[in-house]
């Protein structure tokens, strides 16, 4: 059934991306995502031992380039787009993936010239703090509704609002809470 729902989401991602070449082939853009979207959702199950530790969690933080104990939800980020070929910095820190350069929406409105948020993108979210501090990436598409799917890794299920969390889950996030999204997977340079 998983396998059902993922070729579904990812002819839905090719499908919102609009970009297929004309010999049918994907986009190489679109393709990414795909894999992005695919792999973070392999992550949903994880759960820590403790705080910010586990097997799993540890595994996830190394391969990303974090010490074990850090706080991992741009280690899961970074660990989704590398296992994808795309090669963004090492990040540790969540306000990171929101430079100027990467950054298409903010506060509630996508930026001029700017794509809008696909799946993929890096979701970021202040929870009360006065920068950005947790990141997830968005799995599906942006759609126009109140809220969206993201996995997101150190946080809690049930759509909890935690930046500490068990784990990583995949949540409805109601896009009035999310401060940024970027796009690294279209110009992974930063």
């Amino acid at each position: 059934m998983r396998s059902i729902r993922t070729c579904l989401i990812a002819l839905l991602i090719l499908f919102a991306a609009g970009q297929s070449r004309a010999d049918g082939r994907a986009d190489s853009s679109a393709s990414r995502r795909v894999r992005v979207v695919s792999i973070a959702r392999s992550l949903v199950g994880i759960r820590e031992v403790g705080r910010n530790a586990g097997a799993a969690v540890e595994r996830l933080i190394q391969f990303a380039g974090g010490k074990v104990g850090d706080a991992y939800c741009s280690w899961t980020v970074v660990y989704s787009m590398r296992k994808a070929g795309i090669l963004v910095p090492r990040f540790g820190k969540a306000r990171s993936w929101f430079d100027a350069a990467h950054t298409i929406w903010r506060a509630g409105r996508q930026l001029v010239g700017k794509l809008a948020p696909q799946p993929g993108d890096v979701l970021g979210f202040t929870w009360g703090h006065p920068d950005i501090c947790h990141v997830e990436t968005l799995v599906a598409p942006w759609g126009t509704g109140p809220s969206v799917r993201a996995v997101g890794g150190n946080t809690g299920g049930g759509g909890a609002l935690k930046r500490e969390g068990e784990g990583v889950y995949e949540n409805w996030r109601l896009k009035r809470l999310i401060a940024a999204v970027a796009n690294p997977i279209d110009n992974p340079t930063y």
